[in-house]
């Protein structure tokens, strides 16, 4: 079989949105102008896991599906006395020949070779995208570090270990495939104003704005010289540059009938950078000072977004 690399975006607008990451990178092969459209419509917080002890992106709404902008065309199903090595083979590599993406969880550490320090009782997504038969190399991406998703090569036996050592007694592939002729160029004002109530709403201490108040607590209590992870910003970053582009495409198109301020929004966004800067800053030389700063630095922000999003509700149901 000669080598099939199937489409797949590895940097689509939100990296850090764990378990749909992988969806963004197969619909983002499509033009990013209907793309980024279709994206806006969509809700994500940011939320704390306590299962991983990680900080990461959620999807409010299980769109993918309910869109059929993926279409889930077969799984594989099976105890491991069933679904065996060559068996599971054969089916895997059928899927790639009529271009489904192979999804699922799995331990990365059978792809690393090495003790990668994740949460052992969790389980890690992964999408494979591509297959070399000549050099029994398996291309793919998912979660080989803490924090961290990355594309990786490796064999079909070290892959099927990493997918049996997770799923607990069965084998478990979804094969998928992008519905191409699903129109991926809409906006749905409705969905906006519930993303908006939404976050604005949210008592759960994990997720939302909530979440900002947990990351203060975070970095309050690490060890003098202990860095402070830069995953949480990036999310804070992602999450905030995604809300402008939604108030751009909703101002630019006269979406609503009252003006909505993107300036506000710009400033949170800047202001977002600048945390990221100085907490970068703070990993290279530890001042107190500057630590000071970020944590009085993240509560403004989460204030601010949350005026923000005051503002928008009130003008929105107007």
């Amino acid at each position: 079989m000669p080598k099939i690399l199937l489409p797949f975006n590895d940097n689509p607008p939100l990296k850090n949105c764990f378990y749909d990451v992988h969806s963004l990178g197969m619909i983002f092969t499509q033009p990013y102008d209907k793309c980024i459209t279709w994206m806006l419509n969509h809700c994500y917080s940011f939320i704390y896991d306590e299962l991983t002890d990680d900080f990461c992106i959620k999807k409010i709404d299980n769109y993918y599906y309910e869109d059929d902008g993926i279409i889930l065309l077969s799984k594989l199903h099976a105890p491991f006395e069933i679904g065996n090595y060559a068996f599971t083979y054969e089916i895997f590599l059928l899927h790639l020949k009529i271009g489904c993406y192979c999804t699922g969880l799995f331990n990365p550490n059978y792809i690393t070779k090495k003790n990668v320090r994740l949460n052992e009782n969790y389980d890690y997504p992964y999408i494979i995208y591509g297959y070399d038969d000549e050099k029994d190399i398996l291309y793919g991406n998912g979660y080989l570090a803490k924090g961290l998703i990355e594309n990786f090569e490796t064999n079909y036996r070290s892959f099927y270990e990493a997918v049996c050592e997770t799923n607990k007694g069965f084998f478990h592939f979804d094969f998928v495939r992008l519905n191409k002729d699903f129109n991926y160029d809409c906006f749905d004002k409705e969905k906006f104003k519930e993303e908006i109530n939404d976050l604005l709403s949210n008592n759960n201490i994990n997720e939302g704005l909530n979440v900002y108040n947990k990351l203060h607590s975070v970095i309050t209590n690490l060890k003098k010289d202990e860095p402070i992870l830069l995953k949480p910003f990036d999310i804070i970053l992602e999450l905030n540059h995604l809300m402008y582009l939604r108030l751009q495409y909703i101002a630019e198109n006269n979406i609503f009938k009252n003006n909505i301020n993107i300036s506000f929004q710009k400033n949170i966004l800047d202001k977002c950078h600048e945390l990221k800067q100085s907490i970068e800053n703070f990993n290279l030389n530890y001042f107190s000072v500057l630590k000071d700063q970020i944590l009085e630095n993240i509560l403004l922000i989460k204030n601010e977004i949350k005026e923000n999003y005051e503002i928008i509700k009130q003008l929105l149901f107007e």
